[in-house]
């Protein structure tokens, strides 16, 4: 969040504009938002949550962008997985992102305690409980 409050200050431009000019242009991903609210038209087309145990999750709502506000739809959702699993490169072969940054953004976190957060940067990891 403090990524992205340096970055709105700096350009006096919102976060979801910011991610929209940054990456979701630059890769082609045309089904995706970091604005809130969602428009409508788009809610009912997005990726949500599911999990083995309990089937679809409960809905929360990130304003912050580059802290979990994004959603999108299944399609555009594929393409950023494949970046993760591809080591930075997307489904038609162009680099988005460095090799070590695939890594760093795939690292569990670890708390203060010593244990796992079960996030990376921005990935939840493990299967979703």
């Amino acid at each position: 969040m403090l990524t992205q409050a340096t970055l709105v200050d700096h350009f006096d431009t919102p976060g979801s504009v910011l991610m929209q000019d940054l990456l979701f242009d630059r890769m082609g991903l045309v089904d995706i938002s970091g604005h809130y609210p969602l428009d409508e038209d788009f809610l009912a087309r997005r990726s949500r949550q599911h999990d083995v145990a309990s089937g679809l999750q409960v809905e929360n709502e990130y304003p912050w962008t580059f802290a979990g506000g994004v959603n999108a739809s299944a399609a555009d959702y594929a393409e950023l997985v494949i970046v993760a699993m591809n080591e930075g490169w997307d489904s038609a072969g162009h680099p988005i992102l460095r090799e070590d940054s695939v890594q760093t953004l795939l690292t569990d976190n670890v708390l203060n305690d010593g244990t796992n957060a079960g996030y990376g940067l921005g990935v939840l990891l493990g299967d979703g409980t």
